[in-house]
């Protein structure tokens, strides 16, 4: 080779290994933007998550997920959503996703738990809250949930057990005492059930829930006037509780007061509960 070959030897390869550094730059760069993007979109869903949008937060989660198809956060932010909308199969797909890539993500791993739980598999529910807290051994949701699945069970114990766990963690928290005391109502102890209730509804007067389960137990102790206050007081921080309704006419059933009862089971009708039509026609009367 003689100095001219040299000479233009050298400059092709010069030039072929600065087009590949400038090449590989404008690839990192075009990686970086992605991520960039996929982030920007992630939060752009958690904002409209925040304010009750599911539909752009879905959105939004899912253009995260095609910029960057490993970005866990966004499975696990978007299988919450269509866990809270009653699409458990897609929530649990989501949810899996997220798993895979981060088998440490705790908050993925309750959601889960939850899925698994509205579709009545409360042992898989409880191995899953169970991994939460091993994880995680401060987590009162774990705690909470998986009482609420022993309570499901029936294991009344173990159910009052976690509430017990759930309560020392957070004891500001209205729905673990009204849990801890639906658990109490249930295994037939009323008494310890109003005592949790009135710390549930002291510390959340709003709680249509707690007042609910209240009013069930001065109902099941036969103090009918404070059963008849708590229904109606349910009623009013939620007209739309069809339960409320149900047990309220059951009060005014047994106060003799039928016409206030018809009139409660047909509210309940109108909001589909499935009982309803029975006590109608048990009193003689049509929806």
């Amino acid at each position: 080779m003689n100095l001219n070959q040299r000479v233009l030897y050298s400059f092709r390869t010069s030039s072929s290994a600065i087009f590949i550094f400038f090449l590989l730059c404008f690839l990192a760069g075009c990686v970086q933007s992605v991520e960039i993007a996929a982030s920007e979109a992630y939060t752009r869903g958690v904002d409209a998550m925040e304010t009750g949008d599911h539909s752009t937060a879905i959105e939004e989660f899912t253009l995260a997920i095609q910029l960057d198809p490993e970005f866990a956060p966004a499975y696990r932010q978007r299988g919450s959503i269509y866990l809270e909308n009653d699409e458990v199969d897609l929530a649990i797909a989501d949810l899996n996703q997220a798993i895979e890539l981060n088998p440490q993500d705790a908050m993925a791993i309750l959601n889960r738990g939850r899925a698994y739980a509205y579709q009545d598999k409360f042992d898989m529910a409880i191995t899953e809250y169970n991994q939460v807290l091993l994880l995680d051994p401060g987590n009162e949701a774990a705690y909470n949930n998986r009482g609420l699945a022993h309570l499901f069970k029936g294991s009344f114990d173990l159910a009052i057990a976690n509430f017990d766990q759930a309560i020392r963690l957070a004891p500001e928290i209205a729905l673990f005492y009204a849990n801890r005391g639906r658990a109490h109502l249930m295994s037939g102890d009323p008494d310890a059930a109003i005592i949790d209730l009135n710390q549930a509804v002291e510390l959340d007067p709003q709680s249509s829930y707690a007042l609910l389960l209240r009013g069930l137990a001065y109902l099941e102790t036969n103090v009918l006037d404070l059963a008849l206050e708590n229904f109606t007081q349910s009623i009013l921080v939620d007209p739309e509780y069809a339960l409320a309704y149900m047990n309220r006419g059951i009060t005014y059933e047994a106060l003799g007061e039928l016409d206030k009862a018809i009139d409660d089971y047909r509210k309940g009708h109108e909001l589909g509960h499935p009982l309803a039509q029975q006590y109608l026609s048990n009193l003689g009367a049509e929806p």
